[in-house]
């Protein structure tokens, strides 16, 4: 699996791009100083920037740039984004396709908010996509998911994991408390599932 460009500590596609959920929630849990919005249509209008500045917090890095400059940012070679620890906020799944393909590494794409419109199926309680954004996101292997657990002294910790090769084959198992599946994986080719990061909000 390929690893985020350096300096990003998570893809997020979101149409509202800059809001209260980005600012008060995903800043802190990936403890993140920068946000870089990726987004032609905001690039090229400058009311749109100047009101997504007014909400960033003191301290956290900002930028807006067009697919094709964020493209030259953030492939290998690039200068990368100017915090140390940024969130990369993109309009819609195109976008992500569009970077991607521009040879941006995409190990994980966080699916947060696109709207309800004609044509689009919904495949999460805030995630409508049409075709063709289901069809560029469908990927057999470099599965990543997230798990949360609060601990007794109410410290909510978030492991991100994923997993590099999918297993394709599975044979029986018995069920046991510590591995209750009746099914494992038989697959030479596949990965066992890894930590891909770990963020702990006191």
């Amino acid at each position: 699996m390929s690893k985020a460009p350096a300096g990003v500590a998570l893809v997020r596609v979101d149409n509202r791009l800059v809001h209260g959920q980005v600012l008060e929630a995903w800043l802190p849990a990936l403890d993140a100083h920068g946000i870089l919005v990726a987004d032609d249509e905001a690039a090229g209008n400058v009311l749109a920037r100047s009101a997504m500045s007014l909400a960033i917090p003191p301290g956290v890095v900002f930028e807006v740039l067009r697919i094709a400059a964020a493209v030259e940012l953030l492939k290998p070679g690039g200068k990368g984004p100017r915090a140390t620890r940024t969130l990369l906020l993109l309009r819609d799944v195109r976008d992500a396709v569009a970077l991607h393909e521009g040879g941006v590494p995409m190990p994980q794409l966080n699916l947060g908010n696109v709207h309800f419109a004609a044509g689009r199926k919904q495949v999460s309680p805030s995630v409508f996509l049409d075709a063709g954004e289901l069809s560029a996101l469908k990927c057999e292997d470099h599965k990543s998911w997230v798990r949360m657990h609060f601990t007794s002294t109410g410290d909510l910790h978030i492991h991100a994991l994923g997993i590099d090769a999918v297993p394709r084959r599975w044979a029986e198992a018995t069920p046991t408390p510590d591995a209750p599946s009746l099914l494992v994986p038989a697959d030479e080719k596949a990965t066992a599932a890894r930590l891909v990061d770990f963020v702990a909000v006191k």
